[in-house]
């Protein structure tokens, strides 16, 4: 029987569901419209577009696990039931995990002047093999999702009568993956972009010190609207790296934890923190974006005004 606690944490988690799918297809709708008109494709509208895309598969993927999880944890140890939603998730997550970290590249090697070998091939990639190289993400994910079919072991613990299955329960259950799949694919899918992003960090503070040291030095020149872009790029991208990390953590937690009936309100708690993450990878892409941050104010505030408008 699902106590009130969860009842709470489930509605909290499809608050959250709707809200990402929402905030994701406002994303999605906005940068469509932005590549339709623009006579030249901008890559931060494409991957941004590429993202709300990914970010609603994994909210759904996610909010059906956590559903399962909360209110019948047995059809989890279905094979049927839990290799295609971890497939799913697994190249719908490591894919958006690749492109925040091409979105960072790129904020990263339009602002900064850096001539070292990294950055001069994020620089010419992001301008003449953007697409390819997007291809070769989605591609490559979903070959890691693939491989967990023949990597992951279920096992299932049951209690029942000894000459009848019927009115078997389940007890707990654990999900054994081979250390090797394990250990490839974290660093595939989160080390290498995990430290892409955190190169971007520092080259972009790098680079906003050494354009506040010519500030000091010199007057003339753009300066200020410049420093801004570096702040702005600095903040994305650190929040981008904190909301990376937390979700990371969280799905470590659930990787290696042991499943029971009832369920551990700690692992759904977990649950509803991954479940948060494309919600908040579109809140850092709305206000990342000045289009549309912008579309999306005024769109609200008018939302706001026709909703407080009193009744002739």
């Amino acid at each position: 029987m699902t106590s009130p606690t969860f009842i709470v944490l489930l509605s909290i988690a499809f608050l959250e569901s709707g809200i990402a799918i929402t905030l994701n297809m406002y994303i999605i709708i906005m940068d469509a419209k932005n590549i339709r008109n623009d006579t030249r494709l901008n890559p931060s509208d494409l991957i941004h577009l590429l993202r709300g895309l990914v970010n609603i598969l994994l909210q759904c993927s996610l909010t059906v696990q956590g559903t399962l999880y909360v209110i019948c944890v047995p059809l989890l140890f279905i094979k049927e039931v839990y290799f295609p939603i971890t497939i799913i998730t697994l190249t719908t997550t490591y894919c958006s995990f690749w492109l925040t970290a091409w979105l960072c590249a790129y904020y990263c090697t339009t602002i900064t002047n850096f001539r070292y070998g990294l950055c001069v091939w994020l620089q010419r990639i992001s301008s003449s093999s953007l697409l390819l190289l997007l291809l070769l993400t989605a591609g490559g994910t979903f070959l890691i999702g693939l491989l967990c079919i023949w990597n992951i072991k279920i096992e299932a613990e049951v209690k029942g009568s000894e000459n009848s299955t019927v009115g078997t329960s389940f007890i707990s259950g654990t999900f054994n993956v081979n250390p090797l799949y394990s250990l490839i694919t974290t660093c595939l899918g989160c080390g290498l972009p995990f430290i892409l992003i955190l190169y971007s960090i520092i080259l972009t503070v790098s680079s906003l010190l050494r354009h506040v040291c010519n500030m000091k030095q010199s007057d003339s020149g753009f300066t200020r609207p410049k420093l801004q872009a570096h702040l702005n790029a600095i903040r994305t991208v650190t929040l981008i790296l904190i909301v990376f990390v937390t979700f990371c953590i969280a799905e470590i937690v659930l990787s290696t934890a042991k499943f029971s009936s009832p369920p551990n309100e700690k692992l759904v708690i977990c649950w509803v923190i991954v479940m948060s993450y494309p919600t908040a990878e579109s809140i850092i892409d709305i206000q990342a974006s000045s289009k549309l941050r912008k579309v999306f104010v005024e769109t609200f505030s008018a939302v706001c005004r026709r909703n407080t408008k009193p009744d002739n």
